[in-house]
């Protein structure tokens, strides 16, 4: 059995094409799996997708093995997914990190 997760690295990715990507996985997968599929009757397999954004970014690149559990016979897997990848939007273009104005710097300091 396979669960996925998604882990979206802030709210600029509210309409990224990977994140809408991602959850129709993750429901797809919730749809086709036993609701008990963890109590370790059979093996599972958790990739946790992690989305690089303002606020959170994977220390890694690639993927990394996370928890294991013998006795529920299951593997968590983080992956990164490339930062390109997190900034192309609904509409299928690469989205540009916002710059912040220089006015609006100067009215926050002061």
């Amino acid at each position: 059995m396979i669960g996925i997760g998604v882990q979206m690295g802030g709210p600029e990715q509210e309409d990224a094409l990977i994140r809408k990507m991602l959850v129709k996985a993750m429901n797809t997968a919730s749809k086709s799996r036993e609701p008990n599929y963890n109590v370790g009757t059979e093996a599972w397999i958790n990739p946790i997708f992690i989305v690089p954004g303002s606020i959170l970014k994977p220390v890694f690149e690639g993927y990394e093995l996370g928890h294991f559990s013998k006795k529920e016979k299951g593997l968590v897997v983080q992956i990164a997914v490339p930062q390109l990848v997190g900034r192309i939007g609904a509409e299928g273009v690469i989205r540009r990190p916002r710059m912040a104005r220089l006015e609006d710097c100067s009215a926050a300091a002061s």
